[in-house]
């Protein structure tokens, strides 16, 4: 999909939709993320997340996205289709 919103300020080591899978997962399992944008707004639209991710805490970040949470949304369902019209 379409994902306007998004930008990479760094992409170490992330050659594939697999490892880009990964370093998001943990990104949120390790709380490396942040929100921004308008906090009182009820539109993702206007929600920014931002996600970053590191081998282990005694190295600096090699990997951080920003998107809003309607390109987060419009990502994972579009995988999750693809995966459930795989499966059928």
């Amino acid at each position: 999909p379409e994902l306007p919103s998004l930008t990479i300020t760094l992409f170490s080591k992330c050659s594939n939709l697999s490892r880009f899978f990964t370093r998001l997962r943990n990104a949120i399992s390790h709380k490396h993320l942040t929100f921004s944008g308008d906090p009182d707004s009820r539109s993702l639209t206007d929600v920014m997340l931002t996600f970053k991710d590191r081998k282990n805490d005694h190295v600096p970040f090699d990997w951080e996205i920003t998107m809003s949470a309607s390109d987060l949304e419009a990502l994972i369902r579009y995988v999750g289709e693809d995966i459930i019209n795989r499966q059928l």
